[in-house]
C-alpha cells in the first residue's frame, strides 16, 4: 500500500501485477518513456506479451496469475546498452534472445518435435542413445524417467545449459495438445532392418 506495507490478504489490482512485473522484468524504463503512469506499465505489458492469454479483471485471479507469471518468465530481457555521458540510459531488448528465465535462473527452453527418445527414432533405430532426446534436430540430455513418452510430439521443453559438461539437460517437458492417431501393431505389414 502507501505506507510500504504487507498486506498478504489483500487482492492485488491487474494494475499492480503489471506494474510489478513490468519493473521486474526490466522494462520500467520502457513504461517511463511513456510518462510512468499506472497506465503506461498496462500498455507497456500489452506490447511486451505479458498480458498474452490473459483475461482483463480488475483484480488478479488465480488463473490469471499463472498466466502473468508464465509471460514474464519468458519475456525477452529488455537492457540498458548504452550509457549517455549526460548519465541517461539507451535501453533496448536484448538481441540474443535471452529471457528472464535463462538470464536469472539459467534455464533455457526449445519449442518442436521429438524426433528421437534415447530408445527409437522416427526414422529407426535412436542415432543417440539411452538417456538423450532429440527436438527438431538437438541432442538434449533426459536423464529423468517419462521423457520417452513424447516421441512424435511437439514439446516445449525447459533445459539447464551446463557449459562446463557441453550439454544442455533436460529439466522439464510440456506437451503441445494434439489429436493423436493411433497405429496398431496388426497395421504393419513387416519390420526390416529397424524400419518399418
Amino acid at each position: 500500500d502507501e505506507e510500504r506495507r504487507f498486506l498478504p490478504d489483500t487482492l492485488i489490482t491487474m494494475q499492480e501485477a503489471c506494474a510489478a512485473l513490468v519493473r521486474a522484468a526490466g522494462y520500467e524504463a520502457y513504461a517511463k518513456t511513456s510518462g510512468g503512469a499506472v497506465t503506461d506499465y498496462i500498455v507497456t505489458a500489452k506490447r511486451i506479451g505479458l498480458l498474452d492469454r490473459v483475461i482483463a479483471d480488475e483484480y488478479v485471479t488465480y488463473e490469471n496469475a499463472v498466466k502473468l507469471l508464465y509471460n514474464a518468465l519468458h519475456l525477452t530481457v529488455y537492457e540498458g546498452t548504452r550509457y549517455e555521458s549526460d548519465g541517461s540510459v539507451v535501453y533496448s531488448a536484448a538481441q540474443s534472445g535471452e529471457t528472464v528465465l535463462s538470464v536469472y535462473h539459467g534455464i533455457g527452453f526449445a519449442t518442436g518435435i521429438v524426433t528421437d527418445n534415447g530408445i527409437t527414432s522416427l526414422s529407426g533405430a535412436s542415432a543417440v542413445g539411452r538417456d538423450k532426446m532429440v527436438i527438431d534436430g538437438r541432442i538434449y540430455h533426459a536423464e529423468k524417467k517419462g521423457f520417452e513418452k513424447y516421441i512424435g510430439q511437439e514439446v516445449t521443453a525447459y533445459y539447464r545449459d551446463e557449459t562446463e559438461r557441453d550439454l544442455a539437460r533436460v529439466i522439464y517437458v510440456v506437451p503441445y495438445e494434439h489429436e493423436e492417431l493411433k497405429i496398431m501393431a496388426e497395421d504393419f505389414i513387416g519390420l526390416q532392418n529397424g524400419v518399418l
